[in-house]
């Protein structure tokens, strides 16, 4: 049977990231930019199952465009959906520091309004985005965009997919256990998840007094912190499953970053000609 692996690309979650990770493991099957596939209005299982029906070639799927509303029950392919979940502070945060600075504008009211202001017109004014996308439609709530709404019958979509196994979703904060289950699980479709973090707002840009972080903590979502709190359990299990009792996890995880750091170490050696790292740094744009 066919297996499909699709990224449902949450904003501002370690998505570019592991989009690297696909295509380098998948290859020439695997397709990112997906208003050049489907229409850019049409994010339906529907309309998923009438591009694996046109495109037989292909093997992963990366898109801000689908939720987790796919078509699992196919005869003919099974579809693995895979997704980041980061705490929702911190993507609020990152969000926000991402399109102020420049490195995005998809979110034009954090370019005009400083941190404190941007928090009370966006939580507690509630002040609708000035441009709808992927990004300003969910800066809110992670769960909404995965499954639809922020209800924990949402949540009990998200645990029910889990279960069966059409779900992979991974708390960002541990992306490096993340990978070795990934290359534990399907170890012919990801045979080394090893990584350069792309796409990466600095630390220092993400700097919010704590009174700041509690007013935002204040009026997220709380079924998102649930979700939060469910993807943490749910790896924990998974690295059960690989690694019973712990046994070889840290030995497996010190390789792993050590895989990372020679990658990483590879991309930026002054050894390598201009025109290597640039044509290094276009394929893992």
């Amino acid at each position: 049977m066919r297996t499909v692996y699709v990224q449902v690309h949450n904003p501002k979650s370690g998505g570019t990231t592991f989009h690297n990770i696909m295509r380098h493991n998948l290859g020439g099957g695997h397709f990112r930019y997906d208003s050049q596939l489907v229409p850019r209005q049409d994010g339906s299982a529907e309309a998923f199952g009438a591009l694996l029906d046109h495109y037989p070639w292909l093997a992963g799927y990366s898109s801000h465009r689908f939720s987790l509303d796919l078509p699992y029950d196919r005869p003919d392919t099974r579809i693995v959906a895979i997704t980041f979940v980061r705490d929702p502070v911190e993507r609020f945060l990152s969000h926000y520091h991402f399109n102020r600075t420049g490195r995005g504008a998809l979110d034009l009211q954090a370019k005009e309004w400083p941190l404190s202001d941007y928090i009370t017109r966006v939580l507690e004014e509630k002040i609708p985005p000035n441009h709808d996308n992927a990004h300003t439609r969910f800066r809110l709530s992670q769960l909404d965009f995965l499954a639809g709404n922020r209800s924990l019958a949402a949540l009990d979509q998200v645990q029910s997919l889990l279960e069966r196994g059409d779900l992979l979703a991974f708390p960002l904060e541990r992306f490096d256990e993340a990978c070795l289950v990934l290359e534990k699980r399907f170890a012919d479709d990801f045979s080394d998840c090893s990584y350069v973090p792309r796409n990466v707002v600095k630390k220092t840009d993400k700097q919010a007094s704590e009174s700041d972080r509690q007013r935002i903590r204040a009026h997220l979502p709380e079924s998102d912190f649930k979700l939060h709190g469910l993807v943490h359990t749910w790896l924990d299990q998974a690295l059960e499953g690989a690694f019973p009792g712990g046994e070889g996890l840290e030995g497996a995880l010190q390789g792993f970053r050590e895989r990372c750091q020679r990658k990483w170490a590879w991309e930026k050696s002054p050894a390598l000609s201009w025109r290597l790292r640039r044509i290094w740094a276009c394929l893992q744009s």
